[in-house]
C-alpha cells in the first residue's frame, strides 16, 4: 500500500478509508475489555475500485470521535480459505469460549470468485464462515481451525451464502425451546425460489461449533407487502440482522436484510436521455421486517407482518449491535458511491464512506386518527391497533444517535426563531460558511399545501442547488440533486432524484384533530447528504458540485407551496471534524 496517498474533499465527520475503496461496515460493538467501541469496514487499500477485500479498523470512546488504526488492514486475504477476500461479518464481545472478556469476529471467508445471483450456478463452497479473536489491543488472530462452516447447507442450490450475524435473541430461544444462547443467520437465497436467511445455533462455550437449524425466513422472488411503502425482497439477501425492540411493555421482533436484484423503484427506472453516459446503479436496498415466529417441528419461521426501508437513498449493508452502555440498538451502513465515475473517485482518492451512526427503535404513536392522505391501514410499514376511531401505530423508528450533538460548533441559526412562510414564496433561513453543518427545521402545514421543504443554493453563479421537500400528493420525501452545468469529460454523474415514502399523521389532542409538523433534520458533510424526518424516515445520498469546496457558500431557505400560509422553526449549526485530517 502507498501510504503517501492523499485524499481530497473527504467528509470530516463521516468515516472514510485512509485511501481508496470502502464498502460494508463490519463487526461494530463495544469491547468491555478495552472499554472502547470497535468498528471495522471493507477496504481495498490498493485502489478506488472494488477488490482485494480486507478489513480496516477504527475505535472510539463515545461513538462520535474515532481513532484510525495503522494504515494497514487488520485482516487481509492471506489464507487458502480466504485468499479471494475477507468479506462482511460481525463481532461477539467475548472470547471464543464465551466466558471471558475479549472479542470474537466472524466473517465470510471467500476462496472462489466470481459468484453472483445473476450468474448461476453458485460455486459450492465459494464462501465459508471463519473466526478471528482479539489477542491484544488492535491485533487480531485467525483461528487455526478455520473455516468453522465450510459451505452452504447440503442439497441446496443457493444464489448466495455470506455475511454472518451472531447475537443473542431471547425471543427466538423461547419460541424454539432450546438451550442455545447464541443464534447466527447467514444471508443468501435459493435458486428459483427466492431470498432467505439460513439459521444456526451457536454454542456460547465454543463459538466455533455451529448447528444448522433451517431457514429462518424465505420469501418468493420479489416478494413485498406493498410497492410504495415496503421494500422489494429481490432475488438474494445480504448483510442480515435480527433484534427485538421494546417500548414500555410492548415489543416487536425485527429482521434486517439487504435486497439484491429487486424490481427497481420508478424514479430510478425513469428514462433520462441526459444520463445515458453516466454511471448506473444496481438495484439494491436495505429492508426491515417486523413480525412473529411460528415453529413447525422445532424449526422456527419468521413471518413479516409489516415492513419498510431502512433508508430510501444509497445507504446499504446495514450492520447493527446492541450498545450495553446506552441500552440502544445502533445501526451503521455504507453510503454507496455508484453515481460517480471511477475517474472522479480516483481524482479525489476515495470511494464511499460510512453513514452516521443511527439509533433504531420501536416507535409507538398514540391517538392517531389517520394520515394526511392514505388510509392508515394500507400503509405496509405501520403496525396498527385500532380502538373505536383512534389507533396506536408502531413502526421502525430511526434517527441519528443523540451523541452526535457533541459535534455541534457555532450556531449559524439560533433556536427560537419563527419564520412565516407566505403563499408560494421562499424564506431565507441562513448562510453557511462551509459545507459541514446540521439543520433542523419544523414546518407546520395544512391539507391545502402541495409540498414543503428546504432549498440549498450551493453556487448562485451557476445556479446549483439541492431541494429536499415533502410531496403531499405522492406521500414522499424527494431530494432534487444539483444538475451540473459544464461537467468535465469523463466526470459525468448520475444526479437523478432520490425519493422515498413518508406521510404525516393526524392525532387527536385535547379533543381536537391536529396534523403533526414536518420535522426535517439534514446533515451536510461535503459531498455527503443525510436526511431524516419525524424519527421514521432516512435517506442518504451524495451531492456532487463541480465548484471548489472552499468557494461553496450554502444559502439555505425554506419554502411551502400552498394557497394559504405556514410557519417554520429552524436551527442550524456548523459541525466539527471527528478527527483531524493532515
Amino acid at each position: 500500500m502507498d501510504t503517501n496517498k492523499k485524499i481530497q474533499n473527504a467528509p470530516v465527520y463521516h468515516i472514510t478509508a485512509p485511501y481508496g475503496w470502502m464498502n460494508d461496515p463490519c463487526a461494530p460493538g463495544f469491547n468491555a475489555e478495552t472499554q472502547r467501541y470497535q468498528l471495522f469496514y471493507q477496504w481495498n487499500p490498493f485502489g478506488c475500485e472494488w477488490g482485494n477485500m480486507s478489513w480496516g479498523h477504527v475505535t472510539s470512546d463515545d461513538l462520535v470521535h474515532w481513532k484510525y488504526g495503522p494504515e494497514q488492514p487488520v485482516l487481509s486475504p492471506d489464507q487458502a480459505y480466504d485468499h479471494e477476500g475477507v468479506f462482511t461479518g460481525c463481532m461477539v464481545p467475548t472470547s471464543m469460549d464465551g466466558h471471558s472478556q475479549g472479542a470474537t469476529i466472524f466473517y465470510s471467508s471467500v476462496c472462489k470468485l466470481p459468484f453472483s445471483w445473476e450468474t448461476p450456478p453458485y460455486p459450492r463452497g465459494a464462501a465459508g464462515i471463519s473466526v478471528a479473536n482479539l489477542v491484544e489491543d488492535g491485533k487480531w488472530e485467525k483461528f487455526q481451525g478455520n473455516p468453522i462452516v465450510k459451505a452452504e447447507p447440503e442439497s441446496l442450490s443457493v444464489t448466495g451464502f455470506r455475511d454472518p450475524f451472531v447475537a443473542q435473541w431471547p425471543a427466538l430461544k423461547k419460541a424454539r425451546g432450546t438451550s442455545a444462547d447464541l443464534f447466527a443467520v447467514v444471508a443468501g437465497g435459493v435458486e428459483d425460489k427466492g431470498p432467505c436467511l439460513f439459521l444456526y445455533e451457536v454454542k456460547m462455550g465454543n463459538m466455533t461449533e455451529w448447528e444448522y437449524v433451517g431457514m429462518l425466513i424465505q420469501k418468493p422472488l420479489h416478494w413485498r407487502l406493498d410497492r410504495h411503502w415496503s421494500g422489494d425482497a429481490g432475488v438474494n439477501w445480504e448483510c442480515p440482522g435480527f433484534m427485538t425492540l421494546r417500548v414500555g411493555s410492548n415489543e416487536r421482533h425485527f429482521v434486517l436484510a439487504g435486497s439484491e436484484g429487486g424490481l427497481d423503484r420508478d424514479h430510478v427506472l425513469a428514462p433520462d436521455m441526459q444520463l445515458q453516459k453516466s454511471p448506473q446503479r444496481n438495484a439494491r436496498w436495505c429492508m426491515w421486517m417486523g413480525g412473529d415466529f411460528s415453529v413447525d417441528n422445532g424449526t422456527p419461521e419468521f413471518e413479516p407482518k409489516f415492513a419498510g426501508l431502512l433508508d430510501c437513498g444509497v445507504f446499504y449493508a446495514a450492520s447493527t449491535f446492541h450498545d450495553p452502555k446506552s441500552n440502544r440498538q445502533v445501526l451503521w451502513g455504507w453510503i454507496i458511491e455508484e453515481d460517480a465515475t471511477i475517474q472522479r473517485c480516483r481524482e479525489k482518492g476515495w470511494t464511499g464512506c460510512l453513514a452516521l451512526p443511527r439509533e433504531i427503535f420501536l416507535l409507538e404513536l398514540h391517538n392517531i386518527e389517520g394520515t394526511i392522505s392514505s388510509q392508515l391501514e394500507r400503509i405496509a410499514s405501520f403496525n396498527v391497533e385500532s380502538v373505536d376511531s383512534l389507533s396506536t401505530v408502531r413502526t421502525m423508528g430511526i434517527r441519528p444517535i443523540v451523541d452526535l450533538q457533541a459535534l455541534r460548533g457555532n450556531s449559524v441559526l439560533e433556536a427560537g426563531q419563527v419564520f412565516e412562510l407566505k403563499q408560494d414564496t421562499e424564506q431565507h433561513l441562513c448562510s453557511c460558511k462551509n459545507t459541514r453543518w446540521e439543520l433542523r427545521v419544523s414546518i407546520n402545514l395544512d391539507q391545502q399545501c402541495s409540498r414543503a421543504g428546504i432549498r440549498i443554493v450551493h453556487d448562485r453563479k451557476s445556479s446549483l442547488f439541492t431541494e429536499i421537500f415533502f410531496s403531499i400528493k405522492d406521500e414522499e420525501i424527494i431530494v432534487n440533486r444539483p444538475k451540473q452545468a459544464g461537467r468535465r469529460q469523463n466526470f459525468e454523474t448520475n444526479n437523478r432524484q432520490e425519493r422515498g415514502p413518508h406521510t404525516l399523521l393526524r392525532r387527536q389532542e385535547d379533543g381536537r384533530s391536529k396534523l403533526e409538523a414536518l420535522d426535517l433534520r439534514v446533515f451536510r458533510d461535503g459531498q455527503v447528504l443525510e436526511v431524516f424526518a419525524n424519527d421514521r424516515f432516512a435517506l442518504a445520498t451524495m451531492v456532487y458540485v463541480d465548484v471548489e469546496d472552499s468557494k461553496v457558500l450554502d444559502e439555505v431557505s425554506c419554502f411551502v407551496d400552498t394557497k394559504t400560509s405556514a410557519e417554520a422553526k429552524a436551527q442550524c449549526w456548523e459541525l466539527s471534524p471527528f478527527i483531524a485530517r493532515e
